[in-house]
């Protein structure tokens, strides 16, 4: 037991340190003023981790920003592996970068069923392993399915040998099978951790604030499309059969519906900013916020906790989402008030 503390000890020591070397508000408004190049943007924020990675770095293009704050989160999960986490944070480590893998097989599905065109996420086993071209050039659903097995991600090859045809309501109805299979092994992972209820309730909200986004998506959208017909599973407000009532409902309804919950406040501000705006994305800007704020109130105050863990790596994808939104609009010479509220501000 003493040696388990000792490891507790030495790794939540090092996520809240490199939590405290996370960009803040006031970096945030040090890069709103709009300075003139891309190292004086960068110069701000060398006092935290990120800055500190990206000072030395050649970046003249949007690509090449991505590519480094891609390099700079697999680094973030790369150090962490480095340690001697004890065992139940490094498992949750392993499940929490199996998502980038998914990700890349969601990526994958789409050339072969949609022929969209978007770069691998260079994350993940599959990357790790030097598979990522093999799969990014297969031409069939079947290619995928070998580059799974060939690492050693067979969990998930049974979802894509369902999909038996190619076209977008297919594709929809497998990644949302693949999310739910990703997260119901999370949960079973997390149950039996220290502070399994508070990572299970994380886990929870996670699940319902992506189907809160896909209830109103439906509700205000032109066209709902397939939005309204796949749910995540194993949410805790948003029953199967609640999602399936609110599918079809109005959006004052589904406030109405929402009386009382964590959600109530988000599904009136989702409306009002519509109304204001009329821009679909008010959806995802509320959403994201009230997600935050929810884990932040789960994860972060525990103490010698996988929760410190989760609550790290969540972080960390806030922060690189917030610097490139930030830097972006200084590539396509927009004012920083333009996409303030799509921020998501850690402190």
């Amino acid at each position: 037991m003493k040696l388990t503390n000792t490891a507790y000890s030495f790794a939540c020591a090092y996520l809240k340190g490199e939590e405290a070397r996370c960009l803040t508000s006031d970096h945030v408004e040090g890069l709103s003023q709009r300075a003139s190049t891309i190292r004086d943007n960068l110069e701000i924020i060398r006092n935290t981790d990120l800055g500190e990675y990206l000072a030395d770095m050649s970046i003249n293009t949007i690509g090449e920003l991505d590519e480094q704050l891609w390099d700079y989160l697999r680094l973030c999960g790369e150090r962490l592996e480095k340690f001697r986490l004890p065992r139940d944070m490094s498992r949750l480590l392993e499940l929490y970068l199996r998502k980038f893998d998914l990700m890349n097989v969601k990526i994958a599905l789409r050339k072969v069923v949609s022929k969209e065109q978007l770069p691998a996420v260079p994350i993940g086993a599959v990357y790790e392993l030097g598979y990522s071209d093999e799969l990014m050039l297969a031409e069939t659903i079947r290619d995928i399915t070998e580059v799974l097995i060939k690492a050693d991600l067979i969990d998930y090859v049974d979802i894509l040998e369902d999909i038996k045809d190619i076209d977008r309501r297919s594709l929809i109805e497998g990644e949302t099978r693949l999310d739910n299979r990703y997260f119901s092994q999370l949960r079973q992972a997390v149950a039996g951790m220290t502070d399994g209820g508070a990572l299970s309730m994380a886990l929870t909200v996670m699940i319902d604030s992506t189907n809160l986004g896909l209830v109103f998506r439906t509700a205000i959208a032109e066209s709902g499309e397939f939005s309204g017909d796949f749910f995540l599973e194993g949410g805790y407000v948003f029953s199967e059969t609640t999602l399936r009532e609110m599918a079809s409902m109005k959006p004052l309804e589904i406030i109405a519906r929402l009386e009382g919950t964590d959600y109530e406040l988000a599904a009136q501000d989702i409306v009002k900013l519509y109304e204001k705006s009329g821009m679909i994305d008010s959806v995802d800007r509320i959403v994201e916020k009230q997600k935050f704020r929810l884990l932040q109130e789960l994860l972060s105050p525990r103490a010698l906790s996988p929760c410190n863990l989760l609550w790290y790596l969540y972080l960390k994808e806030i922060e690189i989402r917030n610097l490139r939104l930030l830097l972006k609009t200084g590539f396509d010479g927009l004012a920083t008030g333009e996409i303030r509220d799509y921020l998501v501000m850690t402190s």
